[in-house]
């Protein structure tokens, strides 16, 4: 059975003609932006996200994308203004919503976590961590490096082979395909295998992929 409609699959809503019921692969025509949220999280000067930095007349939207296109999996606001990218959440204390009141410089209609609370968000780019088999969850374009290999590198790779997915893997690998096989999500502490090209970055695991959006 054929649908047009919006189908929402693993976090991404996906639209095109899809088998709705006996189709077990995915494929990309437009991804339209879910904003995965995580939660309210106090933060500390030991930042909760240890990447990237950036302030203004901050949005949602606009940290999502800011730490999305510098290839971060996560994106947090936080004192109305501020924007942090990671791709790691430090183990800081989770807190009520209502802990997250503060209204967004640039949407009083959002919210942009308060006074060291900051409102997480997975990135668009970042899928999960998922199950791979000998059959490949994805079974296009590969590659590998012992020393080079990042998600930016991956996905620059995928682009560069006109993929509409990338996962890296076991440290060094790379994935590509146009669809991916509905194989297992799992936590993303599973995917913990640190990057060949950056050791603060993790790149899948063993038999466990971390699945990106070219």
């Amino acid at each position: 059975m054929l649908t047009n409609r919006f189908k929402t699959v693993h976090n991404v809503c996906i639209t095109k003609q899809i088998c709705s019921e006996t189709k077990v692969e995915y494929s990309v025509d437009k991804i339209v932006p879910t904003y995965d949220y995580i939660g309210c999280y106090e933060d500390k000067p030991s930042r909760i996200l240890e990447g990237k930095f950036t302030n203004g007349d901050m949005t949602v939207e606009k940290c999502i994308q800011t730490c999305s296109i510098a290839q971060y999996r996560y994106a947090g606001v936080e004192y109305k203004n501020q924007c942090f990218c990671g791709n790691k959440i430090k183990p800081y204390k989770r807190l009520a919503e209502s802990a997250c009141s503060t209204s967004c410089g640039g949407n009083s209609n959002q919210k942009c976590g308060g006074t060291w609370k900051i409102s997480i968000y997975h990135t668009n780019k970042y899928l999960g961590c998922y199950v791979d088999k000998r059959s490949r969850i994805l079974s296009g374009p590969k590659t590998d490096s012992s020393i080079k290999m990042t998600a930016k590198f991956c996905l620059q790779f995928c682009k560069g082979k006109n993929q509409a997915f990338a996962l890296t893997q076991y440290s060094k690998q790379c994935f590509c395909g146009n669809n991916f096989k509905d194989y297992d999500k799992k936590s993303d502490s599973e995917c913990s295998y640190k990057c060949s090209g950056a050791r603060s970055e993790f790149c899948g695991g063993f038999w466990r992929g971390s699945l990106y959006v070219v």
